[in-house]
This record gives C-alpha cells, sequence and structure tokens, in this order.
C-alpha cells in the first residue's frame, strides 16, 4: 500500500488482516492496542492470520521503504504417542490447550497479569500419532532459570500465567493428566512468542516417565458394611486424591437408589447437584453416612467432576434388613370340596429362627360350617396364641353350601400373613317330615 509523506524519520506501526480500520492512533495508542481473542479462529480473518510491524524508518524523497509483517501469533504442532508397552494399561482421551490469552497486544509483548485474562480452547479428540496442530497468541510468560532436569518443568515451577498443553487419558486406577509446556527449550523457558513454530513430539512409555510431570486424579468409596439392621448407620469414606495439578478444582454430586437419610462430610446435600470439595493437589477423605429405618437395598453413586469437565464415578452399596428373622408360616389346607358327612383338616405350622414368644392366630368363619382347633370350638373373630410349630384346624359341615375362612398370623414384632380358603359342601339329604295317621284297633290312631 502506497504512502506519500515528506522526507524524515518516523515511527510506524502496521496491521493486516484485522478485519476492521483502526482510525488515527497516537502512538501511545498504537503501541497499547489490544484485540479480544474469545477462540482460535479470532486469530485470523478470511483465513489470514492477524499479522503486524512497527520500527523507525527514514524516508527520502522519491525512494521505496519496504515493511515487513510478521504473524502475531505462534504456531504449534504436537505429536503424541503410546509406547506398545503402555497401550493395553492406558487409554488416551483427548487434548486440550489450557491458560490462552484472552487478548493480544498488536504491537508489543503480550501476557495478560491477571488470570481472568485467559482462557482454554476446545478440547480435541485424541488419535494415535496424528498431528495436532494450534495456532496461539503470544504469551511471553517469562522463565524459570532454576530448572536443569525437563522433568521439573511443571506446573509447580511454572511461572504465573503460562500456557501448556494438557493431556487427560484413563487407567484401571483412575484418570490420568500430563502436561507438556512449549517454549525455547524443554526445560527453562516458557515463552510462547509470536511469528515461531513450536514442534513437540511426546510419547507416554509408563504412568510417571514423561518428559514432564503427570497429575493423577482418584476417587474411592469404602467403609460400608454388606448389610445393617433398620435404624442404624452406615458409616464410610469417600476418599478423592488429586497430584502436581494446582489450577485444578473438583466438584462431586451423588444419586440414591432409595429413601434414608444420607450425610456426607456431616451435611444434607440436594441429590444430582454438584458442590465444591477440593481446590488445587492434595487428598481429601469426606465421611459418608447414611441410615434407613425400612428393609431393602440401598446404593449410593458419586460422581466427581473437575474444572476439564472430566468424571470419575465411584460407589457404596448395603442392605438393610430388620433386627429379626422372617416369620414363615405355611398352610396345609383342607379339601375345597367337602362332603357333608366328612371333616375337613388343615395344617398351619410357624417357625421365626429366635423368636421365643407365642403367635396370635385370628380366625374368620361363615358359612355352613364349624371351626375346631385343638377339639375346641372357634368362633368367628376369635384370636388363638399358638406356639411355634404344627397346628391342626378342624373343619364341620352343618349344611351345603360355600363356607369362607380367613387367618392372620402375628408376632410381638410386628410381622403378619394371611390366608383365606374357600370352601364348598355338599351331599347333606333332603328332610322330609311326613304325618301319616293309621286306624288301629281299639279306636286309636298312630302316628307314623
Amino acid at each position: 500500500m502506497p504512502l506519500s509523506i515528506v522526507g524524515g524519520e518516523y515511527d510506524y506501526y502496521a496491521v493486516a488482516n484485522i478485519g476492521k480500520d483502526l482510525g488515527m492512533l497516537r502512538p501511545s495508542e498504537a503501541s497499547a492496542y489490544t484485540a479480544p481473542i474469545a477462540a482460535e479462529s479470532d486469530l485470523e480473518k478470511d483465513s489470514r492470520l492477524l499479522m503486524s510491524t512497527r520500527g523507525t524508518m527514514n524516508a527520502l524523497q522519491g525512494t521505496r521503504i519496504p515493511i515487513t509483517l510478521s504473524r502475531c501469533s505462534a504456531r504449534l504442532e504436537f505429536t503424541l504417542d503410546v509406547s506398545a508397552a503402555m497401550a493395553s494399561q492406558i487409554t488416551v482421551t483427548n487434548i486440550q490447550v489450557m491458560n490462552v490469552p484472552s487478548s493480544l497486544r498488536i504491537f508489543g509483548d503480550n501476557h495478560p497479569a491477571d488470570l481472568a485474562g485467559y482462557f482454554d480452547y476446545a478440547s480435541r479428540p485424541y488419535q494415535s500419532g496424528a498431528q495436532h496442530v494450534f495456532y496461539l497468541p503470544e504469551n511471553t510468560a517469562g522463565s524459570n532459570t532454576a530448572i536443569t532436569d525437563p522433568r521439573n518443568k511443571d506446573k509447580h515451577n511454572a511461572p504465573k500465567g503460562v500456557t501448556y498443553i494438557r493431556i487427560s487419558a484413563a487407567t484401571s486406577a483412575g484418570r490420568v493428566e500430563y502436561y507438556i509446556f512449549p517454549g525455547a527449550n524443554s526445560t527453562s523457558d516458557f515463552n510462547v512468542r509470536r511469528n515461531n513454530r513450536y514442534v513437540i513430539s511426546a510419547t507416554i512409555t509408563g504412568l510417571n516417565s514423561i518428559d514432564t510431570r503427570m497429575s493423577v486424579t482418584q476417587m474411592n468409596a469404602e467403609g460400608w458394611a454388606s448389610s445393617y439392621t433398620t435404624g442404624s448407620t452406615a458409616n464410610g469414606r469417600l476418599n478423592i486424591f488429586c497430584t502436581n495439578n494446582p489450577d485444578n478444582w473438583i466438584d462431586l454430586s451423588y444419586t440414591l437408589t432409595e429413601g434414608g437419610t444420607l450425610l456426607i462430610d456431616g451435611a444434607s446435600r440436594p441429590a444430582g447437584q454438584f458442590f465444591r470439595v477440593m481446590t488445587g493437589s492434595g487428598s481429601v477423605t469426606l465421611p459418608v453416612s447414611y441410615v434407613r429405618h425400612s428393609a431393602g437395598n440401598t446404593s449410593v453413586q458419586f460422581t466427581l467432576r473437575d474444572r476439564y469437565g472430566c468424571q470419575l464415578n465411584a460407589s457404596l452399596s448395603t442392605a438393610y434388613k430388620l433386627p429379626y428373622e422372617s416369620m414363615r408360616v405355611t398352610w396345609e389346607p383342607w379339601a375345597a370340596q367337602l362332603d357333608y358327612y366328612d371333616t375337613g383338616t388343615a395344617r398351619l405350622s410357624i417357625s421365626e429362627s429366635g423368636y421365643t414368644g407365642n403367635f396370635d392366630v385370628t380366625c374368620h368363619i361363615s358359612g355352613p360350617a364349624v371351626l375346631y382347633q385343638n377339639n375346641r370350638r372357634i368362633f368367628d373373630g376369635e384370636t388363638v396364641s399358638l406356639a411355634a410349630g404344627s397346628h391342626i384346624f378342624e373343619l364341620s359341615p352343618r349344611g351345603n353350601g360355600s363356607v369362607t375362612t380367613a387367618f392372620t398370623v402375628k408376632d410381638s414384632n410386628g410381622q403378619s400373613t394371611s390366608r383365606t380358603m374357600q370352601t364348598e359342601i355338599s351331599g347333606q339329604p333332603d328332610s322330609l317330615l311326613r304325618s301319616v295317621y293309621l286306624p288301629l284297633e281299639n279306636g286309636r290312631r298312630g302316628l307314623k
């Protein structure tokens, strides 16, 4: 773009592919000008990367002065492999660039002082051996000359606000994260400078043998017995562990399959809602207590979520039983059809392990029959007290028709069970009473 200017010395500022006219800017305004970056695509316009330059020139009449612009962003090429020995032990899930500046100084070194001025690129799914290319706004985070071993180029030794690569993976022990920090070298430099190309190839050869440190996040639940009696408390623990990730935070939620009261770290929390349990690295043990007053199975599913959206699950389960054994009641009923001249016999067997009291049996009868137990007549609605064992009930017909008998057996623990029997009685002869007068001797009549 040609410009006609009067000869002399000038400070110049030039920008390309910014997508708009910056208008008239004073030198101080140009030096401080920043472009907002909310996504990787903001570093380009119409598929052209944002470019700029600044400098001083001495303009002579009639001469053409070339100006060279450079990219305001850095190019990061990253390739990750998993060794054959580790392929069956670890599954890499995604790759993500973290802590990217959300603004870019067009004409000066770029490194936001406020940690709120950073964001994370969207996570990309991992593909073995594939090259991932990222364009990054400049981030002159600085260096740490005390680092001489690549294994110490980690979050603990990194300057404030540094850009890094996060690798997420899963193992049988829990979730694992690796962190790689671009820079001019593999030890002390953490700068991502504009118009530079960074090529990183890494291979995971072990759970702690990559060129940079790794973070492990684990959660397990323990401490509940296999069963409890109703009304008693199940006490357990939820153990959460996270290493080498001071920027992380961890939230927790749970779901409960049955009713009852669940306390986590002594507090009642709504099911299905996440709450913060840890910030940064470290470990925490949360007491988990539960109580219910009815018999049945209980299961609690815990879900852990970190700042990157990754989740882990753990569970506790138990069974609640009554503080006594179940009452066992069996019947050998009389026949559903009885002849008028027969007697129906039914056997009631009652047992309950550990129970020493008697059982109350409430009897109901309706229809043309009489109920007996131990040769004693039992009336409708009467309750008899019986010990554990077998007991005989008898049904004595008194006519033709349907007879309904119902029995309810209860123990002193509040357990009860009922049985109803329907019986048809038939075979009673018709009663025919006839008066016959016959002539007798001596004028008397007799009745036959």
